[in-house]
């Protein structure tokens, strides 16, 4: 188990930008990611694909066009 498993796990907050998790996603290439509150407990985790899920969808006529950069992770 030690082979698969890290020690510097990557982490966000509730507070998190959903961009900013998508990147850290993106950029260590890691379909899920915990979230911690202010004691370092965890409180929840965000996969790739609940991003995903709960993007508008260009396919979706009269979806709402919002602005990610702005919206938080509410856990």
């Amino acid at each position: 188990m030690e082979e698969i498993m890290v020690k510097d796990v990557i982490t966000i907050e509730r507070t998190t930008l959903i961009r900013t998790a998508l990147e850290l996603l993106e950029k260590h290439r890691i379909r899920h990611i915990p979230v911690i509150d202010e004691n370092d407990y965890v409180v929840g985790i965000v996969a790739d694909r609940d991003i995903r899920d709960a993007s508008p969808s260009i396919f979706q006529p009269g979806t709402i066009k919002k602005n990610w950069n702005s919206l938080f992770l509410l856990l």
